[in-house]
């Protein structure tokens, strides 16, 4: 035999109780706090020496495939420095997974800009690598055709150069052909300005 359904003043209490648990849910959801971020074990320089060092391994075949390569350095307790699996990426772009081994945490990302090409902004860090890292509340390396090395500082939401021109090797298409002059740090501020963006992402 079949129950009969509530009347209908119950089913209608019934669905604003279920609409006010799950307003109440969604509201905890987008407005608790993140998780305080982690705090590396590994000094900057300990860790910019190891990024430095994985960067140069990578960059002859990001020049003659002319493809981004990335990936992320994690430490263990004690600040041992591992890298994960290097991702293959393509012209201008390379995705990854964080995955780590258990009882590891990802201090840094680390992506190079391929070849020298005249229709990419390669010499310079974009926005987007920026925001990234920053969101990710974990420092960032990039290599470019020109030999750069960039660090994505994401407390100081800056990037500078760890070494300038020439420091890995160099494109020979790229040969000093960089006209414009450039900084040794720019801002957030300034990369936006840069790019012709108008307001910062959340």
């Amino acid at each position: 035999m079949n129950k009969p359904m509530g009347e209908p003043s119950t089913t209608r209490i019934l669905y604003a109780v279920c609409a006010l648990a799950f307003t109440i849910i969604l509201f905890n959801q987008l407005t608790r706090e993140r998780a305080p971020p982690y705090e590396r074990v590994a000094s900057t320089d300990e860790l910019s020496r190891y990024a430095r060092s994985t960067l140069a391994g990578l960059q002859e075949r990001s020049i003659v495939n002319n493809q981004e390569y990335c990936g992320v350095i994690f430490e263990d307790d004690r600040g041992n420095l591992q890298t994960s699996k290097i991702y293959e990426g393509e012209r201008a772009t390379c995705d990854l997974d964080w995955g780590v081994p258990l009882g590891n945490h990802v201090v840094a990302s680390f992506h190079t800009h391929g070849g020298y090409d005249a229709d990419f902004d390669s010499e310079m860090p974009s926005v987007g690598d920026l925001a990234n890292d920053i969101d990710a509340r974990i420092d960032g390396f990039i290599a470019t055709p020109g030999g750069r090395i960039w660090h994505v500082g994401w407390k100081d939401e800056a990037v500078t150069q760890l070494c300038g021109e020439g420091c890995l090797k160099q494109d020979p298409r790229y040969d000093g052909v960089q006209e414009e002059r450039i900084a040794l740090t720019y801002s957030f501020d300034d990369l936006q300005a840069r790019e012709g963006y108008v307001t910062k992402p959340e």
